[in-house]
């Protein structure tokens, strides 16, 4: 597929957004800006999206922009006037909450303005662009990591805290109903999260300091926010019959060139996407991940292969072997994103690596250069004119964003299956 980086962009249309129940809720042609605090500032968790849209809709030419900041709160509408007009955006997600609640018990004062300033924001988005809009409620606080603060020289017991956020959670609910937004309750997965997790493991933490999710809290965010978007899990499903040589089905690509040869099996696949790549996923500590539940929800890539004569086959994809499958596993179906040596898979981590020199590239731009020497969300200074430099980290993150849509077309895949005993063909798995 041939894409078009788009430089100029045209005048929105303001309009009331359309849900549909089942659809992604990213189109092609968006341009996502991602408002939030210091959970979404320079976060993982965005640069996920950014790669599941890219990898997974290899045709489409969509955007993202990053605007969170540290200590933001919803009362911070002269930073949205400031920042967000320049990217003229078709979908926006807010999520602000942790800081609003000021970390104390519930008090109304507090919700008031949280719930005044939330107007306020989606006044504007409504008066100024055509976006759909999503708002996600903040993650929860993770009470057993910092049971007690301290603040002034006194200790404050943080145990109402997570209660503090929920009520808040449900008043962003009624603006996402009053609004006619879309709505994900990340406050309640994340915490549901959470009990499930350190109830299986006493070690199981999602943050350090229980505010600020790490990676693998980074990654459970990912994973709620994109399914409360409806991103398909479908990267693909083939079905072969070993023994006839027959295609049973193909949804996602389509094969070419099967054969059957004794005990050899082979095909030529033609892929429409690419399973995405977590960011940040080769820091996860892998005790307290789901990946098989993330990857066979969102990174569904399955091979089914029926009447295979021998009790193991060999899989080699592009000549390389990948690993040895039992007659079982591939009768059932097996997901080819859950094996590591997988092609596909690191070509979705390369769209990865370079969303990752793109929002570099743009984050320094405005944070280094734009804005140098604002330190707060609550600074409202204007931007400092255009540098030298500060082009180059523009034409910068152009080009790899360009790169971006450049690289994500699938490549054929030439697969191979060979019967065999399982101790001899485990021998080409260690070559």
């Amino acid at each position: 597929m041939k894409h078009l980086c788009l430089v100029c962009f045209g005048l929105l249309l303001v309009c009331a957004p359309a849900w549909a129940e089942d659809d992604f809720l990213i189109h092609d042609g968006d341009r996502v800006v991602i408002w939030g605090d210091s959970i979404t500032d320079n976060a993982y968790y965005p640069r996920s999206m950014e790669n599941y849209a890219l990898s997974r809709f290899s045709d489409w030419t969509v955007e993202f922009h990053n605007l969170g900041w540290g200590g933001d709160r919803t009362t911070t509408l002269e930073r949205m006037k400031r920042d967000l007009p320049q990217y003229q955006p078709t979908f926006v997600t807010i999520k602000l909450g942790m800081n609003d609640g000021q970390y104390t018990e519930f008090k109304q004062e507090n919700y008031d303005a949280y719930i005044k300033g939330y107007r306020q924001l989606l006044d504007f988005l409504r008066s100024n662009t055509g976006a759909r809009i999503v708002l996600i409620t903040t993650v929860t606080y993770e009470l057993d990591v910092v049971p007690v603060r301290k603040r002034n020289n006194a200790e404050i017991d943080m145990s109402p805290y997570p209660e503090t956020l929920r009520r808040f959670s449900e008043g962003v609910k009624e603006l996402a109903q009053e609004y006619k937004t879309g709505f994900i309750d990340l406050n309640a997965l994340y915490a549901e999260t959470l009990t499930n997790g350190k109830k299986a493991n006493p070690d199981f933490k999602l943050s350090g300091d229980a505010i600020h999710p790490n990676v693998n809290g980074q990654a459970y965010m990912a994973y709620h926010i994109l399914k409360g978007l409806n991103a398909p899990a479908l990267v693909a499903d083939i079905g072969v019959d070993a023994q006839n040589g027959a295609i049973l089905w193909e949804k996602g690509a389509y094969l070419r060139n099967l054969k059957v040869e004794g005990d050899r099996l082979s095909f030529t696949r033609c892929d429409r996407s690419l399973p995405f790549h977590f960011s940040g996923e080769d820091e996860m500590d892998s005790r307290f991940i789901d990946k098989k539940t993330w990857y066979n929800e969102l990174n569904r890539d399955w091979l089914v292969v029926k009447n295979q004569s021998k009790p193991y086959a060999l899989l080699t994809i592009d000549d390389e072997a990948i690993a040895v499958l039992s007659k079982e596993q591939l009768e059932e179906g097996i997901n080819l994103s859950l094996l590591p040596k997988s092609p596909m898979l690191a070509h979705g981590a390369l769209i990865a690596d370079l969303t990752n020199k793109r929002h570099d590239a743009e984050y320094a731009r405005w944070r280094r250069c734009w804005l140098q020497g604002v330190r707060s969300p609550y600074d409202f200074t204007p931007y400092k004119p255009e540098s030298v430099y500060s082009k180059y980290l523009g034409d910068a993150a152009k080009f790899y964003h360009c790169s971006q849509l450049k690289y994500n077309d699938p490549a054929p895949r030439q697969f191979l299956l060979t019967g065999g005993e399982k101790e001899e063909l485990e021998k080409s798995l260690s070559k």
